[in-house]
């Protein structure tokens, strides 16, 4: 499964990024533009794209907005410090798998791969 991570630096959401590495099955994949973001999903579909709050300025909500309009199949989770009812209303309407914890590590990192998992064999059923 290849996962995306559009964030700014290379260091930024690290520690998620050595959780994903840990799994045999993930490929990770790290982008640190939007326009290069967008145009990766639009040609090639990954099991998930992780964001950053902000990236070059633009925040991550409206990077997958615009991800959303190339590929609207396109899984996605969103960094954010918002609470969980305050980011389902944020987020409402875009289909967003979930939020991740600004310090998120390997935790998180195996509790997306599991949604993507479930969501995989939904498709398959």
């Amino acid at each position: 499964m290849r996962f995306v991570v559009v964030c700014e630096k290379s260091d930024d959401l690290e520690n998620l990024r050595q959780g994903l590495m840990k799994q045999p099955q993930v490929e990770i994949v790290m982008i640190d533009g939007v326009e290069n973001a967008v145009k990766e999903i639009a040609t090639n579909t990954p099991a998930l794209v992780i964001v950053a709050e902000k990236v070059q300025g633009i925040g991550g909500k409206d990077i997958i907005e615009m991800m959303i309009k190339k590929n609207p199949m396109v899984n996605t989770a969103l960094v954010s410090r918002l609470s969980d009812e305050e980011f389902h209303e944020y987020t409402e309407g875009l289909g967003v798998l979930m939020p991740v914890p600004v310090d998120a590590g390997e935790e998180t990192a195996l509790e997306m791969l599991e949604k993507i998992k479930k969501l995989y064999s939904l498709y398959q059923s």
